[in-house]
């Protein structure tokens, strides 16, 4: 008798999560006076091999999606926000 192991490969996976707070990775693709904060309020089946994201802030009355890619992930409450070259320079 032959045992063959088999090996599943794990899904891909949404990375963010409900109710985490995040931000637009790149200024350009956020939309002209659009808020910067924005809470994943649901998780959306991938298209085109990237995960989609409901996401909302309280600035807004309505809800965007956002693909996975175009995301990160904002610090705790009280972290130091923007990236490097912002918090030097004064970007925004």
């Amino acid at each position: 008798m032959c045992h063959l192991k088999t090996h599943h490969a794990e899904a891909p996976s949404h990375i963010y999560a409900v109710g985490q707070s995040v931000r637009f990775r790149n200024r350009m693709d956020r939309p002209p006076h659009s808020p910067e904060d924005f809470r994943i309020t649901r998780t959306l089946p991938p298209v085109g091999g990237l995960f989609q994201y409901s996401i909302r802030s309280e600035a807004e009355p309505y809800e965007r999606v956002a693909t996975e890619d175009r995301l990160e992930l904002l610090p705790p409450s009280g972290g130091v926000r923007g990236s490097l070259s912002d918090r030097v320079f004064g970007g925004g």
